[in-house]
C-alpha cells in the first residue's frame, strides 16, 4: 500500500548575467500519484515528438520545464518555487 506524503526539494546554483542565482523548487504529493502523472505525461511528450533530443537523457533534457510542469499542475501535482 502507498504510504503517506513524500516531498522533493531541488536546489540549481549557477551563474546569471547579474551574478551568481539560485534557484530552489520543491513538490509534495502521495509518491505513486507524483511518479505515475510524471511517467505519464513524458510518454505523452516522447510519443507526440517533443522530445528535446535524441538518445539517452535525463528528463530535465528532454522536456521544456515550465509547459510541462504547468501540466502537471493541471493534473493536480503542484511544483512550488521559493526564494
Amino acid at each position: 500500500p502507498e504510504a503517506g506524503l513524500g516531498a522533493v526539494r531541488v536546489e540549481v546554483r549557477g551563474r546569471a548575467d547579474d551574478g551568481i542565482r539560485v534557484e530552489i523548487l520543491g513538490a509534495m504529493d502521495r509518491p505513486g500519484v507524483a511518479g505515475g502523472a510524471v511517467a505519464a505525461l513524458t510518454a505523452i511528450e516522447l510519443g507526440a515528438g517533443r522530445a528535446g533530443r535524441t538518445g539517452a537523457a535525463g528528463l530535465a533534457e528532454l522536456v521544456e520545464a515550465k509547459p510541462f510542469l504547468a501540466e502537471l499542475a493541471r493534473r493536480g501535482v503542484k511544483a512550488a518555487r521559493f526564494g
